[in-house]
């Protein structure tokens, strides 16, 4: 279990540079150099990759989803968790900004 605020606190995370991933049409697939991973992502996994590789916040990606796919407020945020925890679980996310830089 990663610490971190909930959903709408809006924390930021950064794509680990030593991550590479290409978009195909609406999917995409993430390599993790160190460890020689591929991971497949769906349309809505590829869609919150691109959010936070904008710098996005998780409140701010949860907006945008809701706004461009069929899903309520209260379905996005426990998902965006979900997948987000994920990438950290796998090295592929890391908390804050890798600048340090201000939200």
């Amino acid at each position: 279990m990663t610490s971190r605020t909930p959903v709408g606190d809006g924390p930021c995370y950064t794509l680990n540079p030593r991550a590479l991933c290409r978009v195909v049409d609406d999917e995409a697939v993430a390599l993790d150099l160190d460890a020689g991973q591929y991971y497949g992502l769906n349309a809505v996994g590829t869609r919150i990759w691109q959010l936070l590789a904008d710098g996005r916040s998780v409140a701010s990606i949860c907006d945008i989803l809701v706004e461009e796919f069929d899903v309520t407020p209260d379905a996005v945020g426990p998902d965006v968790d979900a997948f987000i925890d994920d990438l950290l679980a796998r090295g592929l996310l890391m908390n804050g900004r890798e600048d340090g830089g201000a939200s």
